[in-house]
This record gives C-alpha cells, structure tokens and sequence, in this order.
C-alpha cells in the first residue's frame, strides 16, 4: 500500500490493485464490470471467471484481439456448425467403417462445442461514446477508482482505488451500472 486516502479510500501500487479487483471478480455471482480498457490477459481473466456467474461488461476501447475473444462464436454459427457435424457424422456412419473412425473422432468435439453453448455468460456492450469509467461491482463490494481492467492497470501502475462493502453504496452502483448500460 502506496499511501491511505479518505474513508474506504486506498492508494495501490502494483500487485496490490489486481488482487482486490480479480477477488472481487472471482467471488461474485453476477458480476458488472465498466472499463474504457481489456486487454488479452483480463479477456482470458474473464472467460475462465464466467464459468457459473454472470457477467456484464462495458467496455469502449478494447484490445482487437480480446474483443474478439469475448465475443466468442455467435449461437447461430455454433448451431450451424454444430447441424453440419452431426450431418456429417452421419454420412459418415452410414458410408464406410475407416470412415465411421474419422467420424468417430469427430465426436468429443461436437460434444464439448454443445457443452460450450450454455457456458458463455459473459454479456458485452461496446459503446459508440467513450466510456471512461471504471467500476467492478459484486454482490458484496464494489470498487471503483483509476484502475483499468489491463494488466498494465493492475500489475504496474500507480493507481488510487476505493472499496466498498456497503450494500446502500453498491446497489447505488449497481443502478448507475443498469443506468449506463440501457443508456448505450
């Protein structure tokens, strides 16, 4: 700890900011995230993270390539490519038996791109207007303050964030999130 702001008020500098920011984000069931800034690292931060929680994410200036990993594969594709398998697979079957392994190979692929379809719980908003807030909210805390979600903005540099556990504070920042993201 760099120094004590006021009330809930703290100065991070370095390792510190990215601990209270991925604990809140590990923790939570239903997570809202505002960030002008994701990088890769916290793209894959929050793919892993979304594995049986919520999470909604605002965010106007992505990294190209962690946009496109939040995104994902559209649910429209997916279930093309997935009706096209199961075609195939089945051509395969009825044709020949080196063929049939082909296709049996093919198998634990679909089943875990079926398995990946409910999975994708992480809803993204990417505004026309620069947002250039910076909340992480949590059922039980909420922080906001300079940090960008990048690895740069948690790991390294000096940033003043503030942390809060008060349920009036939260469900406050909890309607400014709601506000925000039915505004965009």
């Amino acid at each position: 700890m760099f120094g004590k702001g006021g009330l809930g008020s703290n100065y991070y500098y370095g390792s510190d900011t990215y601990k209270h920011i991925d604990a809140l984000i590990e923790r939570g069931r239903e997570i809202l995230i505002v960030s002008p800034y994701v990088d890769r690292y916290y793209a894959e931060k929050l793919l892993g993270y979304s594995r049986g929680r919520k999470l909604y994410l605002i965010s106007s200036s992505m990294d190209p390539e962690a946009l496109s990993m939040l995104r994902g594969t559209s649910s429209i594709w997916a279930v093309a490519y997935l009706s096209l398998s199961s075609i195939l697979l089945a051509l395969l079957l009825y044709i020949r038996v080196p063929a049939a392994l082909l296709a049996l190979s093919l198998i634990p692929i679909i089943v875990g791109s079926i398995k990946n379809l409910g999975r994708k719980r992480i809803m993204l908003k990417v505004p026309r207007q620069f947002v250039h807030a910076k909340m992480y909210i949590s059922d039980s805390a909420a922080i906001t303050g300079s940090a960008n979600l990048t690895y740069k903005g948690t790991h390294r540099n000096l940033e003043q964030i503030s942390i809060t556990r008060s349920k009036e504070d939260i469900d406050k920042l909890r309607r400014q999130f709601w506000e925000l993201w039915s505004g965009l």
